[in-house]
Formats: structure tokens, C-alpha cells, sequence
């Protein structure tokens, strides 16, 4: 009987301590501490998104008057100046490809990847064409301006992966996801920019969807660094 009736007393308590409602003191304590590290993190995606909206704005300061340097080189402009410019301009490249890359890794982990290693890949064919500008002299800028043309196209798939990126992240509604469209349509231009012409490419009409994307992507940045609902919060783990 003594069994019997122990059997039906954890019967009759069981269901009550697996009560939804209740907490073990752990589990209650673990709660604040959850939500204190979701802030974090979002503290982080902010201060991150604000350091590559400033990487991004110092590569366009950069790259778009180098074309009028480069057209220079020779007379007006040494060689030197257009290299060092350009592996400024790659430095700046990788940390803005990290930057973007934690800003929107939580949500959408592939596309980020790959927008990281396009940017990434990017700023190497810069590097190179840079250090090929150096050694050759200014004879090899027409060379160089076709080679920062089809390395523009790298670019553009950037920004595709980073709307597709921004997109994933975004909360649910077509507002918040207008700029992320904008972005891989900018990105898609760039691309076929470089890719459909069957007589070449030329610098400018690559360069300028690249541009827009730029400054499509740094208003992205720029609102979720002032707290805006481009990128949805992180699940707290």
C-alpha cells in the first residue's frame, strides 16, 4: 500500500511541476541574462554598421576622383600616387567586407558569406592591379582602367549577395525590403555591365551602378547603426 500510494502521489505532482508557468530559480535567472546579451549584440551590430558606413563613405571619397587621377598619370600624375591610392582603397575594402559581413551574418549566414568573399576578392584584384601598375609605369593605366572595370563586376555580385543578405534580415513587410531590392538590382546592373558587352567594358558605365550600390548600402548601414529595423534582432541564445 505504501508504494501504491507513492506511485499516486508523484502521479499527482508530476503534472503540476511541469506546469508551463513554472521556472526553476536557473531558468529565472537565465532570462535577464538572455536579454542582457541580446542588447549586446545589438549594441555591437550598431557600433559595426556605423565604422563600415564610415569605410564606405572613405572608399568613395577615394575611388571615384582616382579616375580622374588615373586619366592623369604620366604628366600631371605619377604612377606612385595612383597605386597608393588604390591599396587605400583595398584596405578600407576588406574592413568594410567584415563590417557588412557582422552586421548580417545572424540571419542570413550564406549570403553574407558570400558577400564577404566577393568584396574580399574585390580588393585582392585591386592589389594586383595596383602592384602591375607600379611595376610597369604609366604606360599600363588604359591596361589598369580595364582591369578595375571587370574588377567592378566582383563588386556588383557583392552587392547582390549583401541585398539578398539584407533581405533575410529584414522584418517582415515589401518597406523594409525596398532597399535591399534596390541593392541587388544595382549590383545585378553592375554585373551585366561588365559581363553582356560584346565590345568591351568601359569604366564608366560599370562604375556608376557600382556607386549607387555603394550609397544604397550606406544608407542601409547608416539606419541600422541609428537603430533602425533593417536587420531584425539576433534570438537570444
Amino acid at each position: 500500500m505504501t508504494t501504491t500510494a507513492t506511485r499516486a502521489t508523484v502521479r499527482t505532482h508530476a503534472p503540476v511541476l511541469a506546469h508551463p508557468q513554472l521556472r526553476t530559480p536557473q531558468q529565472l535567472r537565465a532570462r535577464p541574462a538572455l536579454r542582457t546579451r541580446a542588447a549586446s549584440r545589438s549594441v555591437a551590430v550598431g557600433r559595426t554598421a556605423r565604422l563600415s558606413v564610415l569605410g564606405l563613405l572613405a572608399t568613395l571619397a577615394l575611388s571615384v576622383p582616382a579616375v580622374a587621377l588615373l586619366d592623369g598619370v604620366g604628366p600631371r600624375a605619377s604612377s606612385l600616387d595612383v597605386v597608393s591610392t588604390f591599396l587605400i582603397v583595398a584596405v578600407l575594402e576588406v574592413a568594410v567586407a567584415r563590417g557588412v559581413w557582422r552586421v548580417t551574418r545572424e540571419h542570413a549566414h550564406p549570403a553574407a558569406y558570400a558577400a564577404l568573399l566577393a568584396r574580399t576578392g574585390y580588393a585582392l584584384l585591386l592589389v594586383v592591379g595596383a602592384l602591375v601598375l607600379l611595376w610597369t609605369g604609366p604606360s599600363a593605366a588604359p591596361a589598369f582602367r580595364d582591369h578595375w572595370a571587370n574588377a567592378l563586376g566582383v563588386l556588383g555580385l557583392h552587392l547582390v549577395a549583401t541585398g539578398v543578405a539584407f533581405w533575410r534580415s529584414a522584418p517582415s513587410g515589401l518597406a523594409a525590403r525596398l532597399g535591399p531590392l534596390a541593392l541587388s538590382l544595382s549590383g545585378t546592373t553592375a554585373l551585366a555591365a561588365t559581363l553582356l558587352p560584346l565590345d568591351g567594358v568601359t569604366l564608366p558605365m560599370v562604375l556608376a551602378p557600382v556607386v549607387v550600390g555603394e550609397l544604397l548600402l550606406v544608407l542601409l548601414l547608416a539606419r541600422t547603426a541609428l537603430g533602425g529595423r533593417t536587420v531584425r534582432p539576433a534570438p537570444a541564445r
